[in-house]
Parts: structure tokens; C-alpha cells; sequence
């Protein structure tokens, strides 16, 4: 699995950039980032791992999955910040029940809480999501780990944002 990133390997830590894992026996959210001591691409394949898809990762003597599980935006990490952008890769937030997946709907019941806990502190929380090009591109969310969507996906995910602020 961590060969899935081995562009990563060797890579230094972005100073600002924090991946989450949860680990597979307390079902804590757990924090990596430049600090933790943990190689970039090994954490990242740990926030990945998807249960039956990708395998769990260890690092150290824990075994980690998806840092998304409980609330795929981790939004709660975001305390104390003046600004924080949610930018989802599925519906969490008008969500069209008939059309999403049920695991996605359950979600959503961490994600809404989060988001009002951070505009509760006085966080100034800004929101966007999957446009329609993107939803029917990933059959959404059924297939986000298709690689063979790779570049279309990117294309659709940016396309919104180009549009609204020039060419990144």
C-alpha cells in the first residue's frame, strides 16, 4: 500500500500540512505531521487505507485506516483558527438522500456538528462541494479510488475554483 505513495518517499514534511489515521484498536483520530517522527508517505498510505479496500498501515507498534472515518473533514482539528476552508471530495452538506450512500448520509452526522462547533468559537467557516461534473464522474464518491480517473477527476475538482479565481 505504501507504494501507492512512493512519490512521497524521501519528500520533506510541508510545514503546514497535517494527515489523520485512525488507529484500528482505540478507533482514536490520530495526527500526523512534520513533527510526529512518522515518513510523510508512510503516514499518508495510513490516512488512506481504506477497510477491505487498502490494508491497514503500521507505524510503531499501532495499526492505522482512513483518518476520515468519523468525520471525513476532521474539521474539529481546525480549533482556534480565524479561517478554515471545507473543501469535501463527497456531498456531506446538502446532501440529495435519495442519491448519496448511506455510510456518506451517517457521516454527515459528524460533519454539521463540527462545522457549527467551529462558527460557535468564532471561526469564520467557508464551504463548498463536489460539483455535478465530479458527482457523476466519481458515481458519488462509489468510485474515488478508480485510478483510472485520475486526471479527470483533477480537472473536475479545479475546474470551480479556476473559474471563480484564475488558473492556480
Amino acid at each position: 500500500m505504501v507504494t501507492l505513495f512512493d512519490g512521497l518517499v524521501g519528500n520533506d514534511w510541508p510545514t503546514t500540512f497535517t494527515c489523520t489515521a485512525t488507529d484500528t484498536d482505540s478507533g482514536e483520530v490520530t495526527t500526523f505531521d512534520s513533527g510526529s517522527g512518522v515518513p510523510l508517505a508512510r503516514a499518508v498510505a495510513a490516512s488512506c487505507a481504506l477497510p477491505l479496500v487498502l490494508p491497514v498501515i503500521g507505524i510503531g507498534d499501532r495499526r492505522y485506516m482512513d483518518g476520515g472515518l468519523h468525520d471525513p473533514l476532521n474539521a474539529a482539528l481546525a480549533q482556534g483558527h480565524d479561517l478554515v476552508v471545507a473543501v469535501p471530495c463527497l456531498p456531506y452538506l446538502n446532501l440529495d438522500r435519495e442519491r448519496v450512500h448511506r455510510t456518506t448520509r451517517a457521516q454527515q452526522a459528524n460533519v454539521t456538528p463540527a462545522l457549527a462547533a467551529l462558527r460557535a468559537a468564532g471561526t469564520r467557516v467557508e464551504t463548498t462541494e463536489p460539483n455535478e461534473e465530479f458527482r457523476v464522474l466519481s458515481a458519488d464518491g462509489q468510485r474515488l479510488l478508480d485510478a483510472s480517473l485520475i486526471g479527470d477527476a483533477y480537472a473536475a475538482g479545479a475546474r470551480p475554483g479556476t473559474e471563480l479565481h484564475g488558473t492556480f
